[in-house]
């Protein structure tokens, strides 16, 4: 006798008859905020996690990113964003978009605040957490609803790259956690691709791009190629007027970088001689300009090209030896990768090409 067979739950039809639950569970945070804050701040930090990967979201985020906000009030609270010009920083815009985000609070309050609003959330099984690791979790489904429920999705989005950028801004100890936090970073980057404003908003969508596309190369991220080229697009048209390196000029040399690192030596190459060309203009011991000569002679040592390598690089550690102090990190670095080039070989390379690299400054250092 052929048995009844209950016909599958369509993946649709199972997702709306969750989700439904799920608002039932943000309707009764709704009810509540109007006696207990915490609630309303447990709705808005569900929007953020959103817009993250949905695995792993740590309590160490938000800490460092309240820390660092104080730092960017103080040295960059009254910049005029067009006339500093540089996007190797990140503004007041992005603690505003992180405050609208979650928590505006006092700073000793937040981590209160975050525990009870984190603790709504786990009781209504929305979020997962992991008590060791200070770290919640959504499943894919609550992830997929609470980026479907978002009103005003810009802020959500923008919170998110902003609390990242943040957090992983002007603290080196951040840097080993950087392999754990790709993920997020890639989800919220690609979050931020259709994302158009005012120009204004232009930089400072940048300015988060930028730092958390650095954060994504320390990480091997596999798509920090492809979020540098559609950065390199957003910075091509920004107007600019005293920064000494045009914002796209970081971004060139940063997705250099990023091309060397995943084995596109060959466009890495002509990328760099672009901005090693630009930086000439720089004073000879400027360190945006010995940095990028630095990289073009470990692209030309990994494109084949010993010579011009040896050579480029016998110009950074001499200007490198005559400014900084043995044992300085930078000195260091470019001491060390010249003496493992030579050991590879015996001969004392000279190159024409090397040679029309000019390393006289121009105007103070100064772009015009």
């Amino acid at each position: 006798m052929q048995k009844d067979i209950l016909p599958a739950e369509p993946e649709q039809a199972r997702y709306q008859t969750v989700s439904t639950t799920f608002e039932v569970s943000a309707e009764s945070l709704q009810r509540l905020k109007s006696t207990d804050a915490s609630a309303g701040s447990a709705l808005v930090l569900l929007d953020i996690p959103g817009f993250m990967h949905h695995r792993d979201v740590s309590e160490e985020i938000f800490v460092r990113a309240w820390k660092y906000e104080e730092v960017v009030l103080v040295e960059y609270g009254n910049e005029n964003v067009e006339e500093d010009g540089d996007i190797e920083h990140l503004s007041a815009w992005h603690v505003a978009r992180r405050r609208a985000g979650f928590s505006s609070s006092p700073p000793h309050e937040r981590l209160r605040l975050f525990r009870k609003a984190r603790a709504h959330l786990e009781r209504l099984s929305l979020v997962s957490l992991d008590r060791a690791a200070k770290s919640i979790s959504l499943h894919s489904m609550v992830h997929a609803w609470a980026r479907e429920r978002v009103v005003h999705a810009y802020d959500a989005r923008t919170a998110a790259a902003s609390t990242l950028a943040l957090s992983s801004e002007g603290d080196q100890s951040w840097r080993p956690f950087s392999s754990e936090l790709a993920r997020h970073y890639e989800s919220s980057s690609a979050s931020l691709h259709d994302i158009s404003g005012i120009q204004i908003e232009q930089w400072e969508l940048c300015r988060m791009l930028y730092a958390n596309a650095w954060q994504m190369y320390r990480a091997s991220s596999v798509l920090t190629v492809s979020i540098c080229k559609d950065l390199l697009k957003r910075t091509q048209d920004l107007p600019y007027r005293l920064s000494e390196n045009p914002p796209v000029i970081g971004v060139e040399y940063l997705l250099a970088m990023a091309q060397h690192e995943s084995g596109q030596i060959d466009e890495a190459v002509q990328m760099l001689e672009h901005v090693v060309k630009v930086h000439e203009e720089l004073a000879e011991d400027h360190p945006s300009r010995l940095a990028s000569q630095h990289a073009l002679a470990g692209a030309y040592q990994a494109n084949g090209q010993r010579a011009l390598a040896i050579g480029l690089l016998n110009r950074v550690v001499a200007i490198k030896q005559k400014r900084l102090r043995v044992g300085h990190p930078s000195r260091t670095v470019s001491e060390q990768f010249l003496a493992d080039m030579q050991e590879e070989g015996t001969q004392s390379p000279t190159d024409a090409s090397v040679e029309a690299l000019s390393l006289t400054p121009v105007s103070g250092g100064k772009l015009q």
